[in-house]
């Protein structure tokens, strides 16, 4: 069901995104943020940095110990951004694939410049304009 429902909303993000439009500035920006936040937060095949504390990013983290995060969140997200969504004035969801899957994704929450949440794939983000990171 999960799965069904991501495939049926990156399905429509496919068809309301505009892919030939460059990132603008600010763009830019969420996006470096968004993809230095989930590497220092563990997400990546490089897991979590040994000298950082662990924190919580997402909803449910303060029920886990840190040890729990650490292996939960590692290896879990492609470290490249693939999209950025706006959500409202000045926040956007920068977009990354789960690793190894193009139909599951997650989001990071940012505002301004600021990365502040790592939320679930399974947003209701209907009628908002997105776009994809080109490679970089």
């Amino acid at each position: 069901m999960r799965l069904a429902l991501a495939a049926v909303f990156l399905a429509f993000i496919g068809c309301v995104s505009s892919h030939s439009r460059p990132l603008t500035t600010t763009e830019n920006r969420a996006v470096q943020s968004a993809e230095a936040f989930i590497a220092r937060h563990g997400y990546t095949t490089t897991g979590h940095p040994s000298d950082l504390p662990v924190e919580n990013v997402e909803v449910l983290d303060p029920l886990a110990s840190r040890e729990e995060l650490v292996q939960w969140r590692r290896a879990t997200l492609e470290p490249k951004a693939f999209g950025i969504a706006y959500a409202a004035p000045g926040v956007s969801w920068v977009l990354f694939h789960r690793l190894g899957s193009e139909n599951e994704f997650r989001a990071v929450r940012v505002q301004g410049a600021t990365p502040t949440q790592v939320v679930h794939s399974l947003l209701i983000i209907d009628q908002l304009r997105w776009k994809s990171v080109p490679a970089h």
